[in-house]
């Protein structure tokens, strides 16, 4: 079942970054802050995909590579650094902020909100800049790749450069985010790490088509401009 609804999220997910590519740029813009801030939330949930340990937040990380990949593609290289150093923004208000809310005393009916928040906001220094720094570097490295590689092919192999840059980038950033979040922390992190860079592998692949299709969506909101 988890399966099923890990899959399920992914093509949710994919298919709304068509969607928000289809109202426009700033949409995009919009979508990928939204996934930032929901993996911020959501990243502590683990569950078990295919009997690994893998975070409930890995659809929506990885699809935040297919949209700036996308916004790379039709937009230009300087809009997708743009949207990564948006999402660095209000990753650090989301986080600043709430901590300090959390700061507020309550009142004695509400205990159990302020505790339940706790568990849920509360994030350690280590794995806030453990997150932080492998977003920013995996991001920067991903659109520094698919721009080579589409130079190199003279833009022809949109699969090539699309899987590449992800699968490259996505191999840093869980790289970065589990050996500064958990070296020495628990013994067997790298097995996490692995098996969370397999399934946002599985993702990169999946999110072929969808890039593809956004092309036929470049050309649907140009006729419609041109109407």
């Amino acid at each position: 079942m988890s399966e099923l609804i890990y899959i399920l999220l992914a093509i949710v997910d994919l298919g709304l970054v068509l969607v928000a590519l289809r109202a426009g740029l700033q949409w995009l813009y919009t979508h990928v802050i939204v996934n930032l801030l929901l993996v911020t939330i959501l990243a502590g949930k683990v569950t078990y995909i295919l009997g690994f340990p893998v975070t409930v937040a890995s659809p929506l990380y990885a699809t935040v590579y297919l949209a700036t990949d996308i916004i790379a593609e039709h937009f230009g290289t300087k809009s997708s650094l743009l949207v990564v150093r948006m999402g660095f923004g209000a990753i650090l208000l989301f986080v600043g902020v709430s901590q300090i809310c959390l700061l507020f005393p309550v009142l004695s009916s509400q205990s159990e909100l302020q505790i339940s928040m706790e568990k849920v906001l509360k994030t350690s220094m280590r794995v806030f800049i453990a997150s932080t720094v492998a977003y920013v570097v995996s991001q920067h490295f991903d659109i520094f790749v698919y721009d080579k590689v589409k130079k190199i092919t003279n833009g022809r192999y949109l699969w090539l450069r699309n899987n590449v840059s992800t699968i490259s980038s996505q191999f840093i950033d869980s790289g970065l985010f589990f050996g500064i979040a958990f070296i020495g922390v628990l013994p067997n992190w790298w097995k996490i790490a692995i098996a969370g860079f397999l399934t946002k592998v599985f993702i990169a692949i999946l999110d072929t088509p969808f890039i593809y299709l956004s092309r036929w969506f470049v050309q649907q909101r140009i006729q419609d401009t041109a109407k």
